[in-house]
């Protein structure tokens, strides 16, 4: 700006160095405002992970000593008891979900390899296709009774990630205990 009187071009300078903090500062919050726009559904999706899976292992340990209960229950009835006791089991099970209030589960598994006892493997509910887990301890002597309780995942905790293509719809879990039979 040669040419100009000095008050002009002191007047010029100062508007042009008004305007460049100005400047400077509208591209820092359009740059903050970017990255938490970048960021912010990262986030979300870790916290939903979070609270989600946190439900569930806290439930899971509801569902082990819903197990638990069944198989302490299975232990202690007689062999004649044993081959229908399914509902005494079941009724142990659902007591122990009832005061985690985690509702019935949709399938309880009762097996046992006691000696003068019928029906060695009971199963009541449909949930889940898979089968029991296969033999009970055979050791000479020993005679065990195992319960396994299964749920939907949907159960234990809302399902907070089916938007993000992770659901727990149409899956299970199991908590499976065995004891020796006392009886």
């Amino acid at each position: 700006m040669p040419g100009l009187p000095e008050d002009i071009r002191m007047a010029v300078g100062r508007r042009v160095l008004n305007r460049l903090p100005h400047a400077t500062q509208t591209r820092r919050r359009a740059a903050v405002t970017f990255e938490v726009i970048l960021v912010l559904p990262i986030l979300i999706v870790l916290l939903c992970a979070v609270v989600e899976f946190g439900l569930i292992l806290a439930n899971r340990k509801h569902m082990e000593q819903a197990a638990y209960s069944g198989a302490n229950v299975a232990a202690q009835l007689s062999p004649g008891e044993l081959s229908s006791g399914l509902d005494a089991v079941g009724d142990a099970v659902q007591r122990t979900l009832a005061s985690a209030k985690l509702g019935s589960p949709c399938r309880i598994d009762l097996e046992h390899n006691v000696e003068g006892a019928a029906n060695p493997i009971q199963i009541a509910g449909e949930c889940a296709r898979e089968l029991p887990d296969g033999q009970l301890p055979a050791a000479e002597g020993v005679q065990a009774v195992r319960v396994t309780v299964w749920m939907p995942y949907t159960r234990l905790a809302p399902d907070l990630l089916w938007g993000f293509g992770f659901s727990l719809q149409n899956r299970f879990t199991r908590a499976t205990m065995t004891l020796p039979h006392v009886h």
